[in-house]
């Protein structure tokens, strides 16, 4: 089921490169979730929000609507990104980052 998945979603991202910006986008949405690379979610969304705005201004022309797009998924992502209490309990916690040598 993982090959069909990868395999599904290179499909998406040949039609994104040939210009088949929506059905690309969906495909390869769908292969990444079968593959079990991407799930529902805000991070999910966020970043086929992101791949599918950007493969959209790359091919035609970064718009308002484009570029409030690509903004969504960035603040999407991001969200989700700062929801995970060990990530924050990680990066807050100063022994991560200093390992006692001063030199």
């Amino acid at each position: 089921m993982k090959l069909l998945g990868i395999l599904s979603a290179l499909t998406g991202l040949i039609l994104l490169f040939v210009n088949w910006i929506f059905l690309g986008s969906a495909i390869l949405a769908a292969g990444l979730w079968i593959a079990g690379l991407i799930k529902v979610n805000g991070r999910g969304i966020g970043s086929m929000l992101i791949i599918g705005s950007l493969a959209y201004g790359i091919h035609h022309s970064f718009t308002y609507l484009v570029v409030s797009i690509l903004l969504l998924g960035i603040f999407l992502v991001a969200c989700s990104f700062f929801n995970e209490p060990d990530l924050i309990a990680d990066m807050t916690n100063p022994d991560n980052y200093f390992d006692g040598d001063s030199d």
